[in-house]
């Protein structure tokens, strides 16, 4: 009795979990499902028109097939769902199987306790979003995005490359992770600054800059810049709450807002298929277009047209050295020093 009660309180479980998740991945897999549905219901189709010319099917028989018709239309998404699943499905069995008898009742228990509190944090964080300190904002991207996603990653930044580094030097590695992960090359990252902005961050901090630069060049990220007025305009042509956004194609867009003081960052979260995903699709799709990619040479450009302050304190030297000689020579030529 208590292995059939056992049994029973699985089954429940994982029929539950089933319902509970099915949603959210069709979500993502829309275009998969409803091919695998509109072929079972065109073949479907196919036999009733068949039957229909070569036979004369009883009323039972025509029932049953109907029955047969809408029973393949639900069974064949479950069927790909538990596809889909199956890895975490066997993680949670093991679980399950790994305790005493007595105790898997208060183990399916628990873990049914654990993902309605999942559950209830990311409906949470799609629909109003969460506040993080921004110490702590590149860990929870890095534990909740960067590690599940695989899709192409797009990001916008209103910081400059100095303030970047020292807000979110970490985010980087997270996201050094995702591409030796995933392996790919194609990552974009634009900074909603004016080349203005961009010149003045060079001068004041040219060591972060460079190394933000950097980082890029190694990493085959490639690197644009916008101005932020631009961005804001699009912005409000899309209709989303924010410029700054952190974009993995086909999967999530997570989109955040900087307090006034610095110290915190309103995150919001959209799957694929729903609106503010596919907005901030079209937001991205046009602000790159928009955008201008970092000159290969440009860390130079800005060398050559604004040196650094111990290059300025030479040269300053230098020019006042130059005045000096000049003018010994001038009180010489006069004989003043006669």
């Amino acid at each position: 009795m208590k292995i059939r009660a056992t049994g029973c309180a699985a089954a429940a479980y994982s029929t539950r979990r089933l319902a509970l998740g099915g949603l959210e991945l069709f979500k993502g897999r829309a275009f998969f499902a409803h091919l695998a549905t509109t072929a079972v219901v065109g073949a479907s189709a196919l036999l009733v028109v068949e039957d229909a010319l070569n036979y004369k099917l009883d009323l039972p028989a025509a029932v049953a097939l109907e029955i047969g018709i809408a029973a393949s239309v639900f069974v064949v998404p479950q069927l790909l769902l538990l596809l889909m699943l199956r890895r975490d499905l066997g993680r949670a069995f093991e679980v399950i199987a790994s305790m005493p008898a007595k105790a898997m009742p208060m183990m399916l228990r628990l873990m049914s306790g654990e993902l309605e509190e999942l559950e209830q944090r990311i409906d949470k964080l799609r629909r109003a979003g969460r506040g993080i300190a921004i110490g702590r904002a590149s860990d929870w991207v890095k534990r909740n995005c960067f590690e599940a996603t695989n899709g192409r990653y797009l990001a916008t930044d209103s910081n400059p490359p100095s303030r970047y580094m020292a807000r979110y030097r970490d985010f980087l590695a997270a996201h050094a992770d995702y591409l030796t992960r995933t392996d790919r090359k194609d990552s974009v990252r634009m900074l909603l600054v004016s080349r203005q902005v961009l010149m003045s961050d060079r001068r004041a901090h040219p060591r972060l800059f460079e190394e933000f630069v950097e980082w890029h060049k190694q990493k085959h990220v490639e690197l644009r810049y916008l101005a932020a007025t631009t961005a804001k305009q699009v912005r409000q042509e899309f209709g989303i709450k924010a410029t700054d956004m952190a974009f993995w194609k086909d999967e999530l867009v997570l989109s955040w807002i900087t307090s006034a003081n610095g110290r915190v960052v309103q995150v919001q979260m959209a799957v694929a298929g729903e609106h503010d995903y596919t907005q901030s699709q079209k937001y991205l799709d046009k602000i790159i277009d928009r955008s201008k990619s970092f000159p290969a040479d440009f860390v130079l450009t800005l060398e050559a047209d604004h040196p650094t302050r111990s290059e300025g304190r030479f040269r300053a030297w230098g020019q006042r050295s130059r005045r000096l000689l000049r003018g010994c020579r001038r009180r010489c030529a006069g004989g003043r020093f006669s």
